[in-house]
């Protein structure tokens, strides 16, 4: 249930993003993998379902 919200959330953030702010929104990079959640999961203040659905902006 928390990460369906997660999601969710995550789904307006990229669609506000994509109509008003569409230079921030495409410096955005994809959701983590399975490879960058599993490498989280031995630290436990990282919730993985939210690392999964977390965006970065490229620093470039």
């Amino acid at each position: 249930m928390a990460a369906d919200l997660v999601q969710d959330s995550w789904t307006r953030i990229d669609a506000w993003l994509r109509e008003h702010a569409p230079r921030t929104f495409a410096t955005l990079r994809p959701p983590a993998g399975d490879k960058e959640i599993a490498g989280s999961l031995s630290n436990p203040a990282i919730d993985s379902s939210w690392y999964a659905a977390q965006y970065t902006q490229d620093q470039d």
